[in-house]
């Protein structure tokens, strides 16, 4: 496997091209540049090992599958764009044929193979993610998430544009979602505790048990690509102390709940929706419903909007029908049984109405539609309204005994 590229690892981290003039804001449209689909993609898993210790190759959330693009090689004819230096600023000079090489395969580097020490790639990281928090970085992705178009079909692995864009999305929610829950870890204990625990028992950690005919051979993660629990690392660790106090209530502050959530649940009934999934679409599922579920928590409101499908372009009963049951997907099925399950966990901010929450919503709505389990893979749906009901007989004997 091929060394990752030095000069252009420190390129990023330092935002050397990103950088404007001696003032030093960031342009992070020059930071994540779609002018070059292999640069993108490299720059993509080096900031991802910036955010997990440098294990980007270990993660679930991977944005590059290492069976990707395999006709993809940017020709002799139509190489690929590189980004435009900033004037009076040097930028190292970086193989293309070697950024291509590494782009197709998942970045294992150790954190002492990057940098001269171990301390000096901590520092590293820690000063892009201050800087990435500083400069309005969260605030870019945020804002180019809610712009994105996601691509309806991909016909096949040949279709780079359209690839590209679906693991920049995967990215971009990967990205909000850390950012979020790192926000919630010091800010909102009971938002991070659920999202965590969706993050924690995600179906994406049991990708091994998928048949092989659910998904195909060009799909397939490598192992381990998607089969380990991330664990809270010392980048998470980072991340919270930054996010304490002023600048995590600026981040959060910065969200417009209604208008994310109603993006989100867009986007992944537009991946429902698909005949074939492929990698980064159930990337994609993941991230989405695991940032969804810590909104939920976070921001009073959101569930009542989601349940009664107010001012949604999604309705919830068929999104929710849609993932648990009819995805012919298991790894689909799994993400929403985690997240449906975690968020019926806790009651506090899920309530609908008075006595009615989520739980409550939920166990209505599978038991209306018991017809249809006949139809579909019904594993996920069964185990998920048997979790309930016991969850519901368990408070009803509680508040019983505290009458």
């Amino acid at each position: 496997m091929l060394a990752t590229n030095q000069a252009f690892y420190r390129q990023v981290l330092n935002l050397d091209i990103a950088k404007q003039g001696a003032i030093g804001n960031v342009d992070w449209a020059r930071c994540f540049d779609r002018s070059s689909s292999y640069r993108l993609l490299y720059t993509l898993q080096i900031v991802q090992a910036v955010l997990e210790d440098g294990r980007s190759g270990t993660s679930r959330a991977t944005v590059l599958n290492p069976d990707d693009f395999p006709t993809n090689r940017v020709s002799a004819a139509s190489p690929a764009k590189r980004a435009a230096p900033i004037p009076g600023v040097p930028a190292p000079e970086i193989d293309q044929a070697q950024m291509e090489e590494a782009a197709v395969q998942p970045l294992k580097k150790q954190m002492s193979q990057i940098a001269d020490t171990e301390q000096e790639e901590v520092a590293l990281r820690g000063q892009w993610a201050e800087e990435f928090l500083t400069q309005g970085g969260f605030q870019y992705i945020l804002k180019d998430f809610m712009e994105c178009q996601l691509a309806v079909k991909v016909e096949d692995a040949g279709q780079q544009s359209e690839q590209l864009e679906l693991k920049y999305v995967a990215f971009m929610l990967y990205l909000l979602r850390t950012f979020l829950m790192a926000a919630y870890s010091t800010n909102d204990a009971d938002a991070f505790e659920v999202a965590d625990l969706v993050r924690r028992t995600s179906g994406a950690n049991r990708i091994d048990m998928v048949d092989q005919q659910e998904v195909g051979v060009d799909e397939q993660a490598e192992p381990g690509t998607m089969g380990e629990a991330e664990g809270v690392g010392e980048s998470f660790k980072q991340l919270s102390k930054l996010l304490e106090g002023p600048l995590g209530a600026e981040v959060l502050g910065s969200v417009d709940y209604p208008a994310l959530q109603k993006k989100i649940l867009a986007v992944v009934d537009q991946v429902l929706q698909k005949d074939v999934l492929v990698f980064e679409d159930k990337l994609i599922v993941d991230n989405a419903l695991n940032l969804w579920v810590g909104c939920l928590l976070h921001k009073s409101g959101l569930v009542k909007a989601f349940v009664e499908s107010k001012d949604q372009e999604v309705n919830a009963e068929h999104l929710i029908l849609g993932g648990l049951l009819k995805c012919p997907y298991e790894t689909v099925r799994e993400e929403f049984k985690a997240s449906l399950g975690a968020l019926c966990h806790k009651s506090a901010g899920s309530e609908v109405s008075p006595g009615f929450g989520t739980r409550e919503f939920i166990l209505k709505l599978l038991s209306q539609n018991f017809s249809l389990i006949s139809k579909y893979s019904c594993q996920q749906f069964l185990e998920l309204f048997s979790e309930l009901l016991d969850q519901h007989y368990t408070k009803s004997k509680d508040d019983d005994a505290r009458q």
